[in-house]
């Protein structure tokens, strides 16, 4: 794994094992780390982080492909 592939399977640990109260700070250090501009954060949340922090992507498997899309979603070009 590269240096964001780590930082963003971190965050996802980070969301699964945290308290919801605290998923928005967790977020935005993902955020400030990888300096994204507004777009992509909303992107990242949208496709990613959002549908993690409810639940609905959870366990090994889903990391791993919420991780891929992810990256997908950073390699994307802004808008």
């Amino acid at each position: 794994m590269n240096s964001t592939s780590t930082l963003i399977y971190d965050t996802l640990k980070g969301l699964s094992a945290h308290a919801p109260e605290q998923h928005a700070q967790i977020r935005q250090a993902l955020y400030e780390q990888l300096s994204l501009p507004f777009d992509k954060q909303l992107t990242l949340y949208a496709s990613v982080l959002g549908p993690f922090s409810s639940g609905k992507l959870s366990g090994g498997e889903n990391i791993d492909k919420a991780v891929s899309i992810a990256l997908e979603v950073l390699q994307e070009p802004s808008k």
